[in-house]
């Protein structure tokens, strides 16, 4: 990412814009694509967002284990190709 955050809706993750930002029309998207969620208490945005930042980390960390996985994986190839590895015992 460059470094720039966007705003983003909890419930779809839509990027918004700056304009939609403002409190009528948060309100207006709400209306429009999240009915169901219209009356939930003022903690359950909050609370949506901080389930989002930590799924984002874990998803991040995932992609991080997955890479090194992978990377083990191609050496080990490497290395059963050249000869370097004679068995699996």
């Amino acid at each position: 990412m460059n470094g720039i955050i966007k705003p983003r809706c909890v419930i779809c993750l839509e990027v918004l814009s700056n304009e939609l930002v403002k409190e009528n029309k948060l309100k207006v998207h709400l209306e429009a694509y999240h009915t169901p969620f219209i009356g939930k208490d003022q903690g359950f945005f909050p609370r949506k967002e901080q389930e989002i930042k930590q799924n984002q980390k874990r998803s991040k960390m995932m992609r991080r284990y997955n890479f090194q996985e992978q990377r083990i994986t191609e050496c080990i190839l490497d290395q059963s190709e050249k000869g370097e590895i004679n068995s699996w015992k």
